[in-house]
């Protein structure tokens, strides 16, 4: 039986999402948020690794590039699709506090991965 080889900041993120999904999902705007918006600087990312490794402008990078071609125009159809909603402003500061701490735990994870076993053993 495989024991449970998650990194703990991956547990927290996990943690949270579940807590936000049964305690209050409106809040899960602001993870999407976070998620949805990091595909705009991934893209940046993405090209230049392509670049660094000489890869053709065309070749999807998965995570890093998802929309492709598309990404602005799925960016502005998101923002488009946020501006639309009818919230309060409580249920607004919501949003934003669990974007906070999405990034906050993006963050955590990015550090962990930096400095646990595997980082050490290269």
């Amino acid at each position: 039986e495989r024991s449970d080889e998650r990194l703990d900041s991956t547990k927290r993120f996990i943690a949270s999402i579940e807590t936000l999904a049964s305690d209050n999902p409106l809040a899960l705007v602001g993870v999407l948020y976070v998620n949805e918006g990091a595909t705009n600087g991934n893209k940046i990312v993405a090209m230049r690794i392509r670049e660094s490794l000489g890869l053709d402008h065309s070749i999807p990078l998965g995570y890093l590039d998802p929309h492709g071609a598309e990404q602005r125009k799925r960016w502005m159809a998101f923002r488009g699709q946020l501006d639309a909603l009818e919230m309060s402003d409580a249920e607004k500061r919501q949003c934003v506090d669990a974007a906070r701490a999405t990034f906050q735990l993006f963050m955590d994870l990015s550090a962990e991965l930096s400095s646990g076993p595997a980082a050490s053993a290269s």
